[in-house]
């Protein structure tokens, strides 16, 4: 969705579409591409002739150019499928993205890219086509112009702005007279709530940017997003809450619902390593799926806390709980039986989930961004049940339980023995 300077003539804006359009289709990758300009006789369209459209096809990935791969040289044909999913052999389509803007750095032209669908949606809902905007409210068009174009020159340089572009307001052939003057911010390779972070401290630095009367509000995806986020900051707690609870009615012990509840931060670690390397930055995907991590950890914590018990209970029952050896044996004992179940849930989710990550259909980004958190910690929620929590365990009983017991059991009886008129006090074994 290129944008250039109000004022542009049908021509021009022809001209320019023609140029754009012969570009794009010189990629291998590129099935179509029609570019439109104007806008049709509706008032759900009120586009101007310098916001283009360009709505670009593309080849299925199995038909775009090779690129050499760690298997180029010796794997098969019906082999490479299989590999594709662990290194693509072709670019991926952040790349393409990044390659066609890199072409189409024509003069006077601001692109931004996002899915057609996608961009008409946000563009209803809050008026701005791109992740991130700056709505600019003031009294003055002139001076919401000033302020855009001195702000453009500042966003621009704040990393992962592929473009900034603020319209001009006041040099058009008309005014909608408010709703203010938009900037465009298109990004790559990075989140919208980091960059608006940074985008504050700049701006803020800036003295006397804002005359009086005038004020900047961030809109966009990122408008969506910040709402999202206000309903998680109850969502999550409250999961937190309801799952605490309900440990504690199923242990009746308070311990034990903290031991379950250590798994959260271990498990983390291993979601957040996962995202990392597919490359996710945090969104309500993620979040979602961390939250379905907190109830999946939970389950088999209980599991795990289950079988130390029984193990527990059996050894005491038998008279094995003389000594810190016997209490490590019993907790190994059970700690053992519990790896084959935690193997198969482990298996079960991730062998059921990786299909999700290698899905390129429709939703296929959002279930991604679901299932990844999900696969990362429980590999990582694995290795700390069946290695931290025996550990905490035989800790908690042998400290608050078993030595007090034995210690109480090897206490020396005290017999008074009074000869002569003297009392002599001498300790009698138990």
């Amino acid at each position: 969705m290129p944008s250039t300077m109000p004022g542009i003539s049908i021509g021009q804006a022809q001209s320019l579409l023609q140029v754009t359009d012969r570009i794009i289709k010189q990629f291998p990758e590129v099935d179509r591409v029609f570019g439109k300009a104007g806008r049709a006789e509706t008032p759900t369209d009120p586009a101007p002739l310098s916001m283009l459209e360009t709505v670009i096809t593309l080849r299925p990935q199995r038909e775009w150019p090779r690129i050499p791969t760690w298997y180029s040289s010796w794997a098969p044909e019906w082999l490479r499928p299989a590999l594709r999913h662990i290194t693509l052999d072709h670019i991926s389509q952040t790349e393409l993205v990044a390659q066609l803007d890199a072409a189409l750095k024509v003069s006077g032209l601001s692109n931004a890219w996002t899915m057609p669908v996608k961009g008409r949606i946000d563009m209803l809902t809050t008026g701005v086509r791109t992740p991130v905007g700056l709505k600019i409210s003031g009294s003055d068009v002139a001076q919401i112009e000033a302020i855009g174009a001195r702000v453009e020159s500042l966003l621009s340089s704040v990393a992962g702005a592929r473009s900034v572009f603020s319209e001009r307001t006041g040099h058009g052939y008309f005014l909608d007279i408010e709703l203010t003057g938009y900037l465009y911010v298109d990004l790559e390779g990075r989140d919208p709530a980091s960059y608006i972070a940074e985008a504050n401290r700049l701006l803020d630095k800036q003295a006397g940017l804002l005359p009086p009367g005038y004020s900047l509000a961030w809109s966009g995806q990122y408008e969506a997003m910040a709402r999202v986020y206000e309903r998680l900051k109850i969502a999550l707690p409250l999961t937190l809450i309801l799952i605490f609870f309900l440990l504690y009615a199923n242990t009746r012990s308070l311990t034990k619902t903290l031991i379950v509840l250590l798994a959260v931060p271990f498990s983390a670690i291993g979601a957040v390593w996962f995202l990392c390397l597919a490359g996710y930055n945090m969104s309500v995907g993620v979040w979602v799926g961390l939250i379905a991590l907190l109830g999946v950890d939970a389950e088999t914590g209980v599991f795990m806390l289950l079988y130390l018990d029984l193990a527990y209970e059996q050894a005491r029952r038998t008279g094995q709980l003389t000594s810190l050896d016997e209490l490590r044996d019993a907790i190994l004992t059970g700690a053992v039986k519990r790896i084959r179940p935690k193997m198969m849930t482990v298996t079960a989710i991730s062998v059921g989930l990786l299909p999700v990550l290698w899905s390129t259909g429709i939703g296929a980004d959002t279930m991604k961004r679901i299932a990844a958190p999900m696969v990362g910690g429980v590999f990582s929620s694995f290795l700390m049940e069946l290695l931290v929590y025996p550990a905490i365990y035989e800790i908690w009983k042998w400290n608050f339980e078993l030595r007090p017991r034995l210690d109480r059991n090897r206490a020396p009886a005290i017999a008074k023995i009074y000869d002569a008129g003297e009392e002599t006090i001498i300790p009698v074994e138990n």
